[in-house]
């Protein structure tokens, strides 16, 4: 393929991207759990640094996580404060999104139903990862 080609190409699909309303709603959930997240750590800073039973919604979070994860894992997750944890919880319904779209419109292209090239893409992955071979 030529390079206007490609060009044409990724203009046309991040026109069809920012044409889709999903992506806007993702965009704002993904806002609404960054503040309810920020807002909730400068609540839980209290004179001796971040406490987590300052704020109910890092309390829970906190107790759920130390029950699927164990202590030692939302310690270091807490560590330097929870702006990693913020992070990874305003990114990941972003990557989902993306990651789903991806999924269905290539299913879409391959005139097969969206959820049998999910189940696909996931069986061989995991096949993939049991023979020790690389996902892809």
């Amino acid at each position: 393929m030529g390079g206007r080609t490609v060009r044409v190409m990724i203009r046309r699909r991040t026109a069809e991207l920012l044409n889709n309303p999903g992506v806007y709603v993702v965009l704002s959930v993904v806002l609404v759990a960054g503040y309810v997240l920020a807002t909730g750590f400068v609540r839980a800073v209290d004179a001796a640094g971040f406490n987590a039973a300052g704020d109910s919604v890092y309390d829970v979070l906190g107790r759920g996580l130390s029950a699927l994860f164990g202590a030692a894992f939302v310690s270091g997750l807490f560590s330097e404060g929870p702006f990693v944890f913020i992070l990874y919880m305003a990114i990941l319904p972003y990557l989902l999104f993306l990651t789903v779209s991806s999924v269905f419109r290539l299913a879409f292209e391959r005139r097969v139903g969206a959820l049998h090239y999910g189940l696909y893409l996931t069986v061989s992955v995991v096949l993939r990862l049991i023979l020790g071979l690389s996902p892809m």
